[in-house]
């Protein structure tokens, strides 16, 4: 029972500390960085149909810890925040999509549980999003990819 009480004593102060340093950082960042629009692209391949879309942004998130503690996997934890709205929470990860070079699977990689394969063909050939702009197209493999501006949120 010790070590339980232990154990939630802990993680309400660091969830106290984190509230308290994302509050801190907000008044402290430049005014144009807490209103910067999030912006996509839209990368298309310049021989077939497939295209991407990506965000700057990514996929932020904060935990959920009610759910946490309830024994919920990580991955069902997760709270995303998306721009431009404020968080409950501090933010403690960003999920970013990748795309794989071998199969076109899309897919997120957790900033907090980074990762080097492909969650479908377990190949290392993966990428960020964001970087399509060359890269050959995974679904014809003759064309590449061009980005264009989407849309600004």
């Amino acid at each position: 029972m010790k070590v339980l009480v232990g154990f939630l004593v802990g993680v309400a102060i660091a969830y106290l500390t984190g509230l308290g340093l994302w509050f801190l950082d907000q008044k402290t960042r430049p005014p144009q960085e807490t209103s910067s629009m999030a912006q996509s692209m839209i990368f298309q391949c310049d021989s077939c149909e497939n295209c991407v879309e990506a965000w700057d942004d990514g996929n932020p998130y904060y935990i959920d810890w009610n759910r946490s503690l309830q024994g919920v996997p990580r991955s069902r934890c997760k709270v995303y925040a998306y721009h431009p709205e404020i968080p409950a929470q501090p933010i403690e990860g960003n999920d970013v999509p990748h795309l794989c070079l071998d199969c076109n699977h899309e897919f997120r990689v957790d900033s907090e549980r980074p990762r080097e394969t492909c969650t479908k063909c377990r190949n290392r050939n993966i990428i960020d999003t964001c970087r399509l702009e060359g890269r050959t197209c995974p679904k014809c493999r003759s064309g590449s990819f061009e980005g264009q501006p989407g849309a600004i949120s």
